[in-house]
């Protein structure tokens, strides 16, 4: 009994001696362990909201009835950008950058058209203006003079006038109506209860303003006349619906205009 008795309390002591050799874990150790664990926290969370700072931040792009548009994000105002293909006297193509305010998706101006936009060789392109109220809205001039801007790179000369007698004599502005110009392509401003661009003609259009929605008037005009330019390139060349790219419509700009010296220049070139 005895022997057994001992046999046991050396186990017993050998257990002890056993849990006393285990090595214990410093208190500065654990908490080395949870600042690594702390850290590790840190940058992954770090790692996320940098990533999802990234998605959000990137301008947001879009095709757009065959143009490719970007979101180009100021600190005020938000623009939608596109490049649109000239053809330069010297036969190389240079793409022009296009800016809008309101985003081309969201345009639902009606356009009562007869017709695609096509703008005759070797004649003027009038902007007037019909009445008063107009000059009042905050971007009628900023509009007018984007328009204008786009069609002069695309090598076509651009008047403004007056479409009120009266008014023209009393200013000495030039007295212009889709009546009195109807060879050359007139743009016709003026205030109505419906922002609705109406084509009367196949030159005249008439853009009613309602609220002063010029800017979504004229960027509804200048989008239509761009998709109209390509498909009469496209058209041109027996393409039609077939160029989806900003870089399939130079080539049509291009190909337009070598080959149709006396057609209309609808292609936004010369």
């Amino acid at each position: 009994m005895m022997a057994r008795k001992s046999e046991r309390e050396e186990k017993k002591e050998k257990a002890k001696q056993g849990k006393q050799r285990k090595p214990r874990t410093s208190k500065k150790e654990r908490m080395n362990k949870q600042a690594l664990w702390f850290i590790a926290y840190l940058l992954s969370f770090l790692i996320v909201f940098l990533l999802a700072y990234w998605y959000f931040t990137q301008p947001e792009k879009f095709e757009y009835r065959g143009f490719k548009f970007v979101e180009v994000k100021g600190q005020r105002v938000h623009f939608y950008k596109t490049f649109v293909p000239l053809l330069r006297s010297d036969g190389s193509i240079n793409y022009f950058a296009v800016y809008f305010r309101i985003d081309p998706r969201e345009n639902d101006v009606p356009f009562d058209k007869l017709g695609e936009i096509s703008f005759p060789r070797g004649k003027f392109v009038y902007i007037t203006i019909n009445g008063t109220g107009l000059e009042d809205c905050p971007l009628s001039q900023v509009s007018i003079a984007s328009l204008s801007f786009l069609l002069k790179n695309a090598g076509l000369r651009v008047h403004g006038g007056l479409a009120n007698e009266e008014q023209a004599n009393a200013t000495g502005i030039r007295y212009v109506t889709c009546e009195n110009r109807p060879r050359n392509v007139v743009l016709v401003l003026q205030e109505a209860n419906e922002t609705r661009i109406v084509q009367t003609s196949q030159n005249c259009y008439v853009v009613n303003v309602n609220r002063c929605e010029i800017a979504n008037a004229l960027e509804k005009f200048e989008i239509e006349a761009m998709v109209d330019a390509r498909n009469i390139a496209a058209r041109e060349r027996g393409e039609l619906n077939k160029p989806s790219q900003n870089e399939r419509a130079s080539e049509n700009v291009s190909q337009t205009n070598a080959t149709s010296n006396n057609s209309a220049n609808t292609t936004f070139s010369n």
